[in-house]
């Protein structure tokens, strides 16, 4: 009799314990945390920021903090920051703004390529400053409308992710 209260007795936490098991099982599966925190799945959302002030829209990860003023945007992340300018030019292109823009600096040109971002007229470039705190810069200038945008960082950290926002940019008015 012993025997049998006690087979009974184990039978019941058997199936105590695979009911809780279940339950974990099912909370863990119906929540998708089974599969975030894998390395191959680590990949941070994106987003798409529309700019009030400058008319125009990039895709950046979630990871990016923006902060819009009246003539810039900067995005920060715990890499450094990324600039995005505008500026009224009456040049008809952006070879014609940069030809006259840098005669007025103190600059060298590293690497220089003319490409098309969404259609528009751009030229993405290293420059190299002769004196002062900062002495290298990747920008990427994007022409539209009488405006040049100006999409830059310093830290060459952060060179991969400037070309996939820069990439991303849309000019919209």
């Amino acid at each position: 009799m012993a025997k049998k209260r006690e087979n009974k007795f184990l039978s019941f936490i058997v199936v105590v314990v695979l009911i809780v098991f279940a339950g974990v099982i099912y909370i863990v599966v119906s929540s998708g945390n089974l599969y975030k925190n894998t390395p191959n799945n680590q990949q941070p959302s994106s987003q798409i920021y529309k700019s009030k002030n400058l008319k125009f829209s990039i895709s950046v990860s979630a990871n990016w903090q923006v902060q819009e003023d009246i003539t810039f945007v900067d995005l920060i992340s715990n890499k450094g920051k990324i600039n995005i300018s505008r500026i009224a030019t009456n040049f008809n292109s952006v070879k014609d703004y940069l030809q006259d823009f840098d005669l007025k600096r103190s600059i060298s040109i590293k690497k220089e390529n003319e490409i098309k971002i969404n259609n528009k007229e751009s030229i993405s470039r290293i420059e190299i400053f002769n004196g002062g705190p900062i002495n290298k810069q990747k920008v990427y200038y994007v022409y539209t409308d009488n405006w040049v945008y100006a999409i830059s960082t310093t830290p060459e950290s952060l060179f991969d992710d400037l070309d996939k926002i820069a990439q991303s940019f849309k000019y919209g008015p």
